[in-house]
């Protein structure tokens, strides 16, 4: 691996910890924090190496949709129920709705949040993650593209902590970093990866 690739796979996996940190912790308002990753950084920088997906964007074919279809059931049934069992332990759902006033959200805002985070994020994040940090990965890893997927695996679910430490309880968002809660986060994304891979390899 030459040290110029090397340097920008850190530069890429790092700059969403600089733009998130920004947006949540010095401009304390969740939609700077949304322009600072999505159209500041997410946006150009897939636009930047499109060449490393433009290539690899296929449509879904109906075993995919068999595919990812479940896995995304099975997953968010399972992400309900353990917060209908143990979320009361780390997430204090009054608190964090005071929080996300605190930091700007609007009430009358939400159906466009929603559609936001069901069109808008999902597709900067796939072209800059997979798109761009995973191939370029594998590109520099060559002969070993499972090892790629597991680290852009694992630098996407890292930055994470910073939205967690927010939102858990006092002292959970250290346990969840530490003892393997981001792993179990990543595990949907990762099922859901190699499930749909085929549409962006």
């Amino acid at each position: 691996m030459s040290s110029t690739n090397l340097l920008k796979l850190i530069a890429l996996a790092s700059a969403p910890w600089l733009c998130v940190g920004l947006g949540l912790y010095g401009a304390a308002n969740i939609w700077a924090a949304f322009l600072f990753y999505h159209w500041f950084l997410l946006f150009p920088l897939c636009f930047f190496y499109r060449r490393l997906w433009l290539g690899h964007i296929k449509a879904p074919r109906g075993r995919h949709l068999v595919l990812v279809i479940p896995c995304s059931v099975v997953a968010s049934g399972a992400a309900w129920l353990v917060y209908r069992f143990w979320g009361v332990y780390v997430l204090d759902s009054v608190r964090v709705m005071d929080l996300l006033y605190r930091l700007g959200y609007d009430q009358r805002l939400l159906l466009a949040l929603g559609l936001y985070f069901i069109t808008v994020n999902p597709a900067f994040e796939e072209l800059y993650w997979r798109g761009s940090v995973q191939n370029l990965m594998i590109k520099v890893l060559k002969d070993r593209p499972g090892i790629a997927i597991l680290i852009t695996a694992l630098a996407f679910g890292a930055w994470h902590y910073l939205v967690l430490r927010l939102l858990l309880n006092p002292g959970y968002a250290g346990f969840a970093f530490d003892r393997g809660l981001i792993s179990l986060i990543r595990l949907r994304q990762i099922a859901r990866d190699f499930s749909g891979r085929s549409c962006l390899k």
